[in-house]
């Protein structure tokens, strides 16, 4: 998959030092990419995390696991998906989501970071119902 190179002037985008993890961190929620440990991890499916596009070859030949991801290609859908979230509360990996759910929440919430630019919370969770 090609990727693209971004150059900046040091200064010019306000609010963010590339050189930073935690920047990295809050560039990463923007755009909704799983991470090893957090939304990828042994237990999690590719599709679950959205990765399957780049990350599985579905004409490769024999590998373990290929019977389970093949049968989600073929059903269309999987239980939980990685999404995108946004709360003007603090949120906090291993929290149910949304925070305040009545009930059974929707699903847990994987990475958080407060995003300065936005003035929120932003994150990814695991939602059931998606797919």
């Amino acid at each position: 998959m090609p990727g693209t190179d971004l150059w900046f002037e040091a200064g010019n985008v306000p609010g963010i030092d590339f050189t930073d993890p935690a920047a990295a961190e809050i560039i990463r929620l923007r755009h909704g990419i799983a991470k090893w440990g957090a939304e990828l991890t042994p237990e999690r499916l590719p599709q679950e995390a959205a990765i399957e596009d780049r990350a599985v070859d579905f004409h490769k030949g024999c590998y373990i696991g290929q019977e389970v991801i093949s049968r989600i290609k073929s059903v269309g859908r999987v239980n939980r998906r990685i999404q995108r979230i946004e709360s003007e509360s603090e949120l906090q990996p291993g929290e149910p989501w949304p925070p305040e759910s009545e009930g059974d929440p929707a699903g847990e919430i994987t990475s958080a970071a407060f995003d300065p630019l936005a003035n929120r919370w932003i994150g990814l969770a695991l939602v059931r119902g998606r797919s």
